[in-house]
């Protein structure tokens, strides 16, 4: 049975929302059939995410989302030095990153102060894992009263996370998290687009910009339903 997404925000300017991608790195991400002798801690399910959110990167960048990558690592890490770590992502300069040393990017970094200085309220959250980061991460983002949404296809647990055994589903949405499919999330900012003018409309240029795309992105971001 599919699984009932949550109803979106309204329409809401671009400024006010946030796209954070956390721990896309090649540890937690590549799938290797002999785990224990690897460090990565991936698996096949973390390797197909891996590749839908560089589908997801490149569309929320065309349509001016702003992003934030998160890693697991030193603030102050280079950029050359984060995109080794990064697995089928790039950090750019379109792109902030932030360092965190713990699994909650709220508690473990200054992702908070950033996220209010730039004056965010609506997060979008990707990546890995589910039931560590992501869920930490997002409850704690939820306390501090922002409005949360986890791209349920645009997440999953590696070897080790997996195996913690509790639904992180109920427990953020008990915290008041939400959860879309990222083919809704990229809908959404078409029409925030639309509305707001972030793009020219007219006879000329199309106004969705993404009609007429592959049919297995389209099954991709619609979480195969």
């Amino acid at each position: 049975m599919p699984f009932a997404p949550d109803p979106l925000p309204p329409l809401t300017p671009l400024k006010k929302h946030a796209a954070l991608i956390i721990d896309q790195e090649r540890i937690f991400c590549k799938h290797r059939l002999m785990t224990e002798l690897f460090e990565e801690r991936g698996n096949a399910q973390t390797e197909e995410v891996a590749k839908r959110n560089k589908l997801m990167l490149d569309r929320l960048q065309m349509e001016e989302v702003p992003v934030y990558i998160i890693h697991y690592g030193d603030s102050n890490m280079s950029l050359k030095d984060v995109n080794r770590k990064l697995f089928r992502i790039k950090a750019t300069s379109n792109t902030r990153v932030v360092g965190k040393n713990a699994n909650s990017a709220i508690e473990g970094s200054n992702l908070d102060k950033i996220l209010r200085e730039d004056k965010r309220k609506i997060l979008w959250v990707m990546g890995f894992n589910f039931s560590a980061c992501i869920e930490e991460t997002a409850i704690d983002a939820a306390k501090k009263g922002y409005e949360v949404y986890v791209l349920l296809n645009c997440v999953a647990d590696g070897y080790l996370a997996a195996l913690k055994g509790h639904d992180p589903i109920a427990t953020m949405r008990k915290a008041g998290v939400k959860f879309v499919y990222a083919r809704q999330a990229l809908d959404y900012f078409r029409q925030v687009n639309s509305k707001f003018g972030n793009y020219e409309i007219d006879g000329e240029i199309e106004a969705n910009p993404f009609s007429g795309l592959e049919n297995d992105f389209i099954y991709a971001m619609s979480g195969g339903n």
